[in-house]
């Protein structure tokens, strides 16, 4: 499946990003974390599909 995380979004407002498909990522702010999934650009296939996200 083409889909990579393309960015975080921190508490504070801030981004990080670009990433791959699977990232490993410390949280060290307390509040709520977005991700933004999108499609890769740099591979082939559809976006279109299913997936999950596993978050420990």
């Amino acid at each position: 499946m083409n889909l990579r995380f393309n960015q975080i979004r921190m508490p504070d407002n801030t981004f990080d990003g670009p990433f791959t498909q699977t990232i490993e990522y410390e949280t060290k702010q307390k509040g709520e974390y977005w991700l933004i999934l999108a499609k890769s650009n740099m591979a082939e296939g559809t976006p279109v599909g299913k997936f999950f996200v596993k978050i420990e």
